[in-house]
């Protein structure tokens, strides 16, 4: 038998535009569970993956008088529900069966189109153009000896 437990208390990232000093959005993942039972003797297999909750923050300096600032989140108040995502999956191949159950809290989903359209800019954007502008910047010296070669950044 073997039993796996990873467990993440909270992990978060941060997008930035251009500069540091120009915020766009944080994500945060809140409890984060990966339980894995391997039983052998018994021919069974369990998992189950659950995040407590997951939120997406507008953190530009525009946003910050805004009534909604999250694109996503959970009123964990307000739900009955404890965790907004739940997959637990089981197989028996001694009686040849799987359980797949998926469970989803009670997410708030709030569109903020200028955030949205800075996002999928930020995704989507050519490096070239965003060295190009650090260039015209001159923010640092690193950022003018910047160059992109195949893909990956390098710094002589």
């Amino acid at each position: 038998r073997m039993y796996v437990t990873v467990t993440i208390d909270a992990m978060s990232l941060d997008i930035f535009a251009i500069a540091k000093e120009e915020p766009l959005a944080r994500m945060k993942a809140v409890k984060m569970l990966v339980a894995m039972d391997f039983l052998p003797d018994q021919q069974r297999m369990k998992i189950k993956n659950t995040l407590h909750n997951l939120s997406c923050q507008d953190t530009r300096q525009v946003s910050a008088d805004r009534q909604f600032t999250y694109l996503f989140s959970q009123n964990l108040e307000e739900s009955a529900v404890q965790d907004v995502f739940v997959v637990a999956y089981e197989k028996d191949t001694e009686e040849k069966s799987t359980d797949i159950t998926i469970t989803i809290g009670s997410p708030r989903i709030t569109l903020i189109p200028d955030l949205l359209a800075d996002l999928l800019d930020f995704v989507s954007s050519d490096k070239s153009s965003t060295v190009e502008t650090k260039k015209t910047v001159g923010e640092t010296k690193e950022a003018e000896e910047l160059e992109i070669f195949g893909g990956v950044e390098t710094i002589e």
